[in-house]
């Protein structure tokens, strides 16, 4: 295949857009169950403490991960046109930017150590650096990948990527439950995973890069590229801040509970989140002269996220006294109360995270920077006031950043391109109004309900689903998105033929 032909990209587009989709939705719903299968398990295998130890570094070497990109993979994506000379000069800066941030986040490990008194620290951070220079060698074929639509090979990789790295975290573990080295078991999801994942990228993409050679279009590829990578990394400072200051003040255990909180809340949106932009991304920069089906494929796909995410977010809201003990068993009393907290987020959270992919489809990287700089500055000072209340107090910054930051992100958008703020809004509106009454729904239920069993939570899932896809499609825009959306399928084509 050639992965540079323009033709290739634009042919077809709706129907790839829609089987990109799907593919990324039942991808993602294996993802979710591979880590709804393995959470449990890793809860009762290790102890809250070895989950605080390594958020710690997971919070440093995950913020260094974003600069190996370097926002490099989404300019390969996102631009007109590519030759082959680009995409090779930005494959050997991403595997020099990898190695460089193997050694300096290596050298970091000691100084971690010593300021939070853990000396395990330095080893684990060394450790999990080496996953940089596997991610650099990666992301050039993975972009070619994306931005060809090649989405049934990513998920492959994805899913085994994933798998791979589980397993071997499970089996350390099983074999070192109560020792000292336990929570090696935790370093090797990512090391394991992001090996597997450069391995399977390389089979699926056979291009070979050349040797870096001049090209006027580079300096403006990774010009765009640095605006988007500062803005991640405002975006992940902000997104992680809350577990450093919760780490820092209150200790690992309290780390332990916060962190698994924030896995269980917000890691379905954010499986579903990453993905589905290297679907919606590529197909909107695509439709960029073309308003109204822009504004449509970016409207359907936010119902999409809403269909999935509304329900879970009113189930954990009301349920989080029962899925908490159910899911991470006893010991997790303390991680309930953070746990409903952060659910709150989910009432705004997917619809800012889709509005991100109008700035970057439309090649708006300063704006994307400004916007992602200013949420930092928000939740920044929502932990900082939160912290004299307890972790609680730093857990309530999450929803309040969440509910307050849409006003100025969709002023921003809607300032130029295709798509207005009003129409944001309306989006914003919908959600918001199925997720009260999902959530009002099931507070009858608990209400009314003698059950206090877990299995009573089957009883309020099959509510919320239910209840917040009435609500969705009681408006027409949501029903139109829908039908356009089995009809572009395969099996819908094979039928009418």
């Amino acid at each position: 295949m050639d992965y540079f032909s323009d033709d290739a990209v634009r042919s077809q587009l709706r129907t790839k857009t829609v089987r990109g989709a799907a593919i990324t939705g039942i991808t993602q719903i294996i993802r979710i169950g591979i880590g709804l299968a393995t959470i449990p398990l890793l809860a009762r295998l290790l102890q809250p403490e070895d989950f605080g130890l390594f958020a710690i570094v997971a919070v440093i070497t995950n913020f260094a991960l974003i600069f190996v990109d370097a926002g490099l993979s989404m300019a390969t994506i996102q631009r007109e046109s590519i030759n082959r000379t680009q995409v090779s000069n930005l494959f050997w800066t991403t595997a020099a930017i990898g190695l460089a941030l193997t050694a300096i986040v290596s050298a970091t490990g000691p100084v971690l150590g010593w300021l939070y008194a853990e000396p395990r620290l330095a080893w684990l951070v060394a450790v999990t650096a080496l996953t940089y220079i596997f991610a650099g060698l990666t992301i050039q074929h993975q972009a070619l990948l994306r931005r060809c639509m090649l989405f049934n090979r990513i998920a492959v990789i994805e899913v085994l990527s994933l798998l791979a790295g589980q397993v071997a975290a499970i089996v350390w573990a099983f074999n070192h439950t109560g020792q000292a080295n336990d929570y090696w078991a935790l370093a090797l999801i990512p090391l394991v995973s992001s090996g597997t994942r450069m391995l399977g990228v390389w089979s699926a993409c056979r291009w070979i890069p050349q040797w870096p050679a001049r090209d006027p279009q580079s300096r403006q590829m990774l010009h765009f590229g640095g605006n988007l990578t500062v803005g991640q990394a405002c975006n992940y400072l902000s997104s992680n801040v809350d577990q450093l200051a919760v780490g820092y003040v209150f200790g690992d255990a309290s780390l332990g509970n916060y962190e698994r909180s924030t896995t269980l809340a917000l890691q379905p949106i954010r499986q579903i989140n990453g993905p589905l932009t290297s679907v919606c991304v590529p197909a909107l920069s695509r439709l960029i002269d073309q308003p109204e089906k822009y504004f449509h494929a970016f409207r359907t796909a936010v119902v999409l996220v809403g269909l999935l995410i509304v329900p879970f977010a009113s189930l954990c809201i009301v349920e989080a006294d029962k899925l908490v003990p159910l899911i991470m068993g006893p010991g997790w009393n303390d991680a309930i109360n953070i746990f409903r907290l952060l659910a709150v987020s989910l009432l705004t959270l997917p619809i800012c995270n889709a509005s991100a992919w109008l700035l970057i489809s439309q090649g708006r990287g300063a704006e994307t920077l400004k916007v992602q700089a200013v949420d930092a500055v928000l939740k920044i000072g929502l932990v900082g006031c939160g912290i004299p209340f307890g972790v609680l107090g730093v857990a309530a910054a999450t929803p309040i950043r969440s509910l307050v930051m849409p006003a100025y992100l969709f002023g921003v958008i809607g300032r130029s391109g295709p798509v207005r703020s009003r129409a944001i809004w309306k989006l914003c509106l919908v959600q918001m109004l199925a997720v009260a009454t999902t959530t009002t729904m099931l507070l009858a239920i608990r209400w009314c309900s003698v059950n206090s069993e877990p299995s009573a939570i089957v009883v309020s899932a099959l509510a919320a689903g239910l209840t917040s896809t009435a609500i969705f499609l009681a408006f027409r825009f949501v029903r139109t998105g829908i039908a356009d959306i089995v009809r572009s399928l395969p099996l819908a084509h094979a039928t009418a033929s």
